[in-house]
């Protein structure tokens, strides 16, 4: 393996300045660039990233810190994140954490030293936190799904509280007055956002508030199935369900399917998140796309501007769109003076 001294020895200049060309700082005259390149090409040479950090005092190394618990999320983001890394000759170095806390901030602390920026997602950090954090790290820090109110640390989110507005006013202009909800986890900013944005949308069209048709579940298949049933025994009128996401909506289709019950002539679902498995559902779901991996991209395009220092502390709102599939009609079969029985007869949900 060929080392810097015969790289210097073939393009007749100093290791100084083979360094200063690998590096790319200081000043070097064109010929003796072209030089370099041209013996480090001859020769094959790779440099040591290990020679390169002490040298630079950079990495070229980006942690993404992820949550043990949100698995489902990395096969989404993690790609997108090393794609856009690449691009700029980095890399990824995954950092699983715990749901607590304190150990999760002490293990970003301890990262600095290890990269060269901090690409943040987490579930259990306080905005309190965050804060502190970004004024303790001597490294960029830039942080996916979490607005940021006081614009104190830089943000790329996803209005996740739009996204199931965007839902409700779907269902609700397609004549729908009783919603159901399957929610995820609410002890997180993300699914406390998209309970808001569900209560907000009943007020804004002046339907009440009814805590009976919330469900709340695990964002998996079977969760939406027993979230379903759940309401289902209940006997509460719903002629529509929002689901949190699309797993969900799936398992809730397969509860009223096993019930005898229509999508979408007696019940429609939307859900929120689209996938591939959407158009394997039958009929196929409606959905809001929520722009992931457009979040992935712009964090990132955010952090190494942070890193070269002229991008300034900012936060990028994402919004969701609606992808019409097959899972929602109009509630045709009822209105508000239907009685229960004719409810029953028709095989509506009450």
């Amino acid at each position: 393996m060929s080392n810097i001294l015969e790289v210097s020895k073939l393009a007749g200049v100093s290791k100084a300045t083979v360094s200063r060309v690998i590096n790319g700082n200081g000043n070097v005259g064109e010929q003796n660039r072209e030089r370099v390149l041209d013996a480090i090409a001859t020769l094959n040479f790779r440099p040591s990233k290990t020679a390169q950090a002490l040298a630079t005092n950079k990495t070229n190394t980006v942690a993404v810190v992820f949550p043990e618990s949100n698995r489902s999320k990395w096969g989404v983001l993690l790609p997108v994140i090393a794609k856009e890394l690449q691009k700029h000759q980095m890399s990824l170095n995954l950092v699983c954490t715990s749901s607590d806390a304190t150990s999760e901030y002490e293990t970003i602390v301890q990262l600095q030293g290890q990269c060269d920026a901090v690409l943040l997602y987490s579930r259990v950090l306080s905005d309190k936190h965050i804060q502190k954090l970004h004024k303790e790290l001597t490294i960029p820090l830039v942080v996916m799904n979490r607005s940021s109110d006081t614009l104190t640390y830089p943000t790329v989110s996803i209005d996740q509280s739009q996204l199931t507005k965007m839902a409700m006013e779907h269902l609700i202009a397609k004549g729908h007055r009783h919603i159901a909800c399957i929610t995820g986890p609410t002890d997180n900013p993300s699914g406390q956002a998209r309970m808001k944005g569900y209560i907000e949308a009943l007020y804004k069209a002046d339907l009440g508030f009814n805590p009976l048709l919330i469900a709340t579940s695990d964002y998996q298949l079977n969760g939406g199935y027993q979230a379903c049933m759940q309401l289902l025994e209940l006997r509460v009128k719903f002629t529509a369900i929002v689901c949190f996401n699309n797993k969900m909506a799936i398992g809730a289709g397969q509860a009223l399917k096993q019930k005898g019950i229509d999508i979408p002539s007696q019940v429609s679902i939307v859900s929120i998140d689209n996938s591939e498995m959407d158009s394997f559902f039958e009929p196929q779901l409606t959905s809001v796309d929520k722009p992931a991996k457009e979040m992935a991209k712009q964090a990132i395009q955010l952090l190494l501007g942070r890193i070269k220092q002229c991008e300034p502390i900012k936060s990028v709102t994402l919004y969701g769109k609606l992808i019409m599939g097959k899972s929602v009609a109009s509630p045709t079969g009822f209105s508000p003076r239907t009685t229960n029985t004719t409810l029953r007869n028709t095989h509506s949900v009450e």
